[in-house]
C-alpha cells in the first residue's frame, strides 16, 4: 500500500522554501555507485519503474515556477534531462509508477481537488516522458491511502480508503491499458489501509484492516473476505506509516511500517499461505537479534522475496522464504532516510533502490543499482 505521512508533513513544512531551492544536479560517486537524481522538497523516495533499457524516476519538484511533477530516465547511455510533466498539481504527494503496455507508465498520486479534498489521480506517460492521458481523478471523492498493482495485461487495479472520515470504506477500480478508469466497486465498510498484490498466476488479492484484524479477499474470483491475523497495536503518538503485502512462492507477507511516539522506526510482519485460515501473529522483523525497519519489498512473486530495509545506519537487501529471513546484505552505509525507500527489479535480474536523504537546500533523491 502506498502512503507516507512523513512525506506529506515534510512537504508542507518546506513548501515555502521551494522558490529558493538549489537547481537539480547530478552527482555520481565513483566509489559506491550512488547517484543523486535531483534535489527536491520531499521525504518520499522517487517513484520508480524499470524497462528493458533502464529505469524511470518521478518525484515532486519545486522552484520559481511553483510545484510540479518531474521525471528523468537512467539508462546505459546515462541520465536524461529532467522533464517537467504537464500535470497541473496543487500539493501532490505519494507517487507510484506501474509499467504498462508498450513501455508506457501509469503514474498515480494523491492531491487536493478544487475544493481542497484529497483525491487519487492518475496519468498515462509515454516512454518519451510525454503525458498521453491525464490527469484523471480516479477516486471519485476522498482518498487517504491507496494501493495499486499491475493487472498483467497493461492496466492495473487500484484500491483506496475513502468515504466519510468517521466511516472509511475500501473501494477498488480497474484502469485499462490506455489509462481509462472502469467502474468503482465498494469492497468493505468501516475499513482502512488497503493493500493489493498479484500472484505469478495472475490472481489479484486485496488486504485491509478492520476491527483490529487483517482481512483478505481474492478480487478476481469473487472470493469471500476472511480474517487472517490480528493487527498490531498502536499507542497514542504512534504513526502507521504504511502497510503492504508481498509474496514468494511459499508464502505471503503482510507488513506494517510504524514510527513510534519516541521516534523509533519499526517493521512488523505476519506470514502465511494466501488460502490459509489463519496466519502467524505479527512480530518484529529481525535478522538474528537486530531489528529491521523501513521495509520495502519487490512486487511480483519469485522463489525468494527480495526487499530493502534499514538496520542501524545501513541500507541493505533482505531475502525471505517460507515466512522467514534467509539472509541480509548491507548495500549502502551511513544512510539517513527521510521516508521509506523504493525497490524495483530490472530486466537483467538486478534491482534499483532509491531513497530521500537530507541535503543542503533540499532533500537528495538517490538511486543505487544492485546486480543480480
Amino acid at each position: 500500500m502506498r502512503t507516507s505521512l512523513r512525506a506529506f508533513v515534510w512537504l508542507c513544512l518546506l513548501i515555502a522554501a521551494a522558490c529558493t531551492a538549489a537547481p537539480s544536479t547530478v552527482v555520481v560517486n565513483p566509489t559506491d555507485g550512488v547517484i543523486t537524481l535531483a534535489q527536491a522538497q520531499q521525504a518520499d523516495a522517487p517513484a520508480l519503474a524499470t524497462s528493458v533499457d533502464g529505469v524511470t524516476a518521478v518525484w515532486i519538484g519545486s522552484d520559481e515556477r511553483g510545484v510540479h511533477q518531474d521525471a528523468r530516465r537512467l539508462t546505459n547511455a546515462g541520465l536524461s534531462e529532467i522533464t517537467t510533466l504537464p500535470l497541473p498539481p496543487t500539493h501532490p504527494y505519494d507517487q507510484m509508477l506501474i509499467t504498462g503496455e508498450g513501455g508506457r507508465l501509469h503514474l498515480l498520486w494523491l492531491d487536493a481537488d478544487q475544493d481542497g479534498e484529497t483525491n487519487l489521480y492518475g496519468a498515462l506517460i509515454t516512454p518519451e516522458l510525454q503525458v498521453e492521458r491525464g490527469p484523471i481523478a480516479l477516486s471519485e471523492g476522498l482518498a487517504l491511502r491507496y494501493t495499486a498493482v499491475a493487472d498483467g495485461v497493461g492496466g492495473l487495479w487500484v484500491a483506496w480508503s475513502g468515504g466519510l472520515l468517521s466511516e472509511m470504506n475500501i473501494y477498488t477500480r480497474r484502469i485499462d491499458s490506455d489509462g481509462r478508469p472502469l467502474l468503482t466497486m465498494t469492497v468493505a465498510e468501516n475499513a482502512s489501509d488497503p493493500a493489493l498484490v498479484r500472484t505469478a498466476a495472475g490472481e489479484i488479492w486485496l488486504f485491509w484492516l478492520a476491527d483490529g484484524q487483517v482481512i483478505a479477499q481474492q478480487l478476481d474470483a469473487n472470493g469471500s473476505a476472511h480474517a487472517l491475523t490480528s493487527a498490531i497495536s498502536l499507542a497514542a503518538g504512534d504513526i502507521l506509516v504504511n502497510t503492504g503485502v508481498a509474496l514468494d512462492t511459499t508464502a505471503a507477507y503482510y507488513y506494517w511500517n510504524v514510527t513510534r511516539a519516541d521516534g523509533t522506526n519499526q517493521t512488523w510482519i505476519s506470514a502465511g499461505a494466501l488460502t490459509a485460515d489463519a496466519w502467524q501473529q505479527p512480530q518484529r522483523l529481525r535478522v538474528d537479534t537486530t531489528a529491521l525497519s523501513e521495509f520495502a519489498p519487490l512486487a511480483g512473486q519469485q522463489s525468494l522475496l527480495r526487499a530493502v530495509a534499514q538496520t542501524g545506519s545501513d541500507l541493505g537487501l533482505v531475502n525471505l522464504h517460507a515466512g522467514a529471513i534467509v539472509d541480509y546484505k548491507p548495500l549502502v552505509q551511513n544512510v539517513t532516510l527521510l521516508g521509506l525507500p523504493t525497490l524495483v527489479a530490472d530486466s537483467a535480474g538486478g534491482v534499483y533502490v532509491a531513497w530521500s536523504a537530507p541535503g543542503d537546500a533540499a532533500a537528495d533523491l538517490r538511486i543505487f543499482r544492485v546486480a543480480q
